[in-house]
């Protein structure tokens, strides 16, 4: 909420937390607090009649890779390694395999790899 701002405009966005209670008073109409885990924000999602949302949040993205609610999945990789935080990709059960569908090399170092998900095992 510190946005001068709101930079979303009429976008619809999700909150998935089991911390906060309401939403602040200054909050947009255009967003709505979810209580619980992927999947309560999965069962409102589709009961909202989305079909494809934007996902992010370490924890939140790892969840929903491990309820296989992801069908592709975009990674901005800069050229800093960080040494804390949340790791994006771990603690998974099972191998997630992927197959590439495009790669943009940015001027400043970046790389943008948006890949599927590929749901059946072995060779990709």
């Amino acid at each position: 909420m510190s946005f001068t701002s709101w930079p979303y405009e009429d976008i619809p966005l999700y909150v998935l937390s089991n911390h906060l209670k309401t939403l602040s008073p200054q909050a947009p109409k255009t967003v709505t607090l979810i209580h619980g885990d992927s999947a309560t924000a999965h069962k409102q999602l589709v009961e909202d009649k989305y079909q494809r949302v934007y996902v992010d949040g370490g924890k939140t993205i790892q969840e929903f890779l491990r309820a296989g609610l992801l069908d592709d999945i975009t990674i901005f990789t800069l050229p800093i390694l960080i040494g804390n935080g949340i790791p994006l990709f771990c603690h998974q059960d099972q191998d997630i395999f992927l197959k590439l569908l495009s790669s943009q090399a940015y001027k400043n170092g970046g790389v943008q790899n948006h890949y599927e998900i590929v749901r059946k095992t072995g060779n990709l």
